[in-house]
């Protein structure tokens, strides 16, 4: 889902947001898991293309379709060789990733 982001607006909110919010810059994006659910248990950036509290934007298109061309890779190499855990691990991710980039393409938003 698409969605805007608007950075102004009342003090009220942002104090709200910094402290209800994890916030954490990614290189990819943005972590907007609520701090009451405690720290993340994902490792590493990519596996936040599961996650549903992972957010980005068109800034971030460049990045994607990198990591995308690195999923391809490792899908094929896993195909080539019938890695199964490899094919399991990656394909959502892989998923995931080509409709983040499709959907961020066709918005005309920033």
């Amino acid at each position: 889902q698409t969605v805007l982001l608007e950075i102004e607006g009342d003090e009220k909110d942002l104090d709200w947001f910094t402290k209800e919010i994890c916030a954490i810059a990614l290189p990819n994006g943005y972590c907007g898991r609520p701090k009451r659910l405690g720290d993340c248990d994902i490792p590493g950036d990519i596996g936040c293309y599961l996650c549903p509290h992972f957010r980005t934007s068109k800034t971030f298109l460049a990045v994607h379709k990198e990591q995308l061309a690195e999923i391809d890779k490792v899908l094929d190499k896993a195909r080539r060789y019938n890695w199964q855990l490899p094919i399991k691990k990656n394909e959502p991710i892989k998923q995931n990733l080509t409709l983040i980039i499709s959907k961020l393409e066709a918005d005309n938003n920033e």
